[in-house]
């Protein structure tokens, strides 16, 4: 891969779980340029809630 280079990156999820108000996901990704894989990675995150979020368990301060 070079500068100039179009990179398509394409993912799959592969299990998404859900509990305690948390989301964990695995998903597998392709890097491709020109038809021809570049990279390829298994990637597991957790997506949690940005704090002060509504979704993040504490109550919001908008209005005080």
């Amino acid at each position: 891969v070079v500068p100039g280079d179009q990179v398509r990156i394409e993912v799959e999820v592969l299990a998404w779980r859900e509990g305690s108000g948390r989301k964990a996901v695995r998903m597998q990704g392709t890097a491709m340029v020109d038809g021809k894989r570049a990279a390829e990675a298994i990637v597991t995150c957790q997506l949690v809630p940005k704090p002060g979020s509504a979704g993040a368990g504490q109550e919001s301060s908008a209005g005080e």
